[in-house]
């Protein structure tokens, strides 16, 4: 078979195989006459995802779309809850117009009511955090700690537990001993707004605290969300219970005020800040409150080193206690 002869083979097959790949892509064509092929992968807030094989993932706007025309279906997901797979068009005013079926009639949806274009699936992560510190010679001391973060998140759901135990001896003679945990529901209303049911728990030997409960509705706002951080607001009523190892025990009915701050510095390092307030209704100037920070330095893989300050106030402490405790951590965190 003569050189020429394979070449022209060649070339068949070539301009076959990239008719098949044209085949099985999506298209989308932009008012100033770009095409775009590849895989419809997302969106949301009138913006299209389109992954490509010569470049990062491409978002366009929707008012720079001409005609959409795809392969295969995509999950389409409302503001009202409601979830549609079909494969979409452009139709008339800008809408989409989503074929859910062979045969069915295409349904027309407007930018407006979608929330997101392929969401993510629920997904499970955390963190483990351990740190110990040991001194000899004209100071004994031994200090350690365990925390461990669980977070669940859906599309319109999240939840998450915490976790936080600290111990400490001087001298051989226990100086610290506390433990905390939480455990909190979320359901979104819009992108922003959410209702939660939110539970606290904390012991503390030194603190003359057998155990502190803090549990109770309400609802939050994200009154920031970008590619380094977010901030969210929250108020709501919580049902607050004392159990004392000495002093006098009690529940009471508060107000719950409470914020979260997430920043990341760069891909390496991160800061958070949680801070919350359970105000006593009955009394007045009877509250507690509740501050965690914490900075991590990647190391490397799923390691960071974490460096967290906790602050707790009491403004009515049980009689020889001190208002305010306040404690370091270092520790090495793993994050799955």
């Amino acid at each position: 078979m003569s050189k020429r002869l394979l070449g022209f083979y060649g070339s068949i097959v070539a301009a076959v195989l990239l008719s098949a790949q044209a085949v099985c892509a999506d298209t989308v064509v932009l008012k100033n006459g770009d095409t775009i092929t590849g895989k419809i992968t997302g969106g949301s807030k009138g913006t299209l995802v389109i992954s490509t094989d010569y470049s990062s993932p491409i978002t366009v706007k929707k008012n720079t779309i001409k005609k959409i025309t795809m392969e295969k279906p995509l999950n389409v997901q409302l503001k009202n809850g409601t979830s549609i797979k079909g494969k979409f068009a452009l139709g008339n005013n800008g809408n989409l117009e989503i074929q859910t079926g062979q045969g069915a009639s295409a349904g027309t949806v407007n930018w407006n009511q979608i929330r997101a274009l392929n969401p993510p699936p629920s997904s499970v992560s955390g963190s483990l955090t351990a740190g110990a510190n040991t001194q000899a010679g004209n100071a004994h001391v031994l200090s350690a700690s365990i925390g461990a973060d669980v977070f669940w998140k859906s599309s319109w759901d999240n939840a998450g537990l915490r976790f936080l135990y600290n111990y400490a001896q001087n001298a051989g003679i226990m100086s610290a001993r506390n433990a905390y945990g939480s455990a909190k529901y979320e359901h979104l209303f819009t992108d922003a707004f959410y209702g939660y049911a939110d539970m606290e728990m904390l012991t503390d030997k030194f603190r003359d605290l057998r155990v502190r409960t803090a549990e109770g509705p309400g609802v939050g706002y994200q009154v920031w969300s970008g590619p380094s951080g977010t901030l969210s607001v929250e108020a709501g009523y919580s049902y607050f219970t004392e159990d004392h190892f000495v002093g006098k025990d009690g529940e009471w009915s508060t107000v719950r005020a409470a914020g979260t701050f997430l920043w990341a510095f760069d891909k390496a390092v991160r800061f958070s800040e949680y801070f919350v307030m359970y105000y006593r209704v009955d009394k007045k100037d009877n509250y507690t409150t509740r501050n965690s920070a914490s900075l991590t330095s990647a190391l490397g893989g799923n390691l960071a080193l974490k460096v967290s300050n906790v602050i707790e106030y009491n403004r009515t402490p049980p009689p020889g206690i001190y208002r305010m405790d306040i404690f370091w951590i270092l520790g090495v965190q793993y994050t799955f």
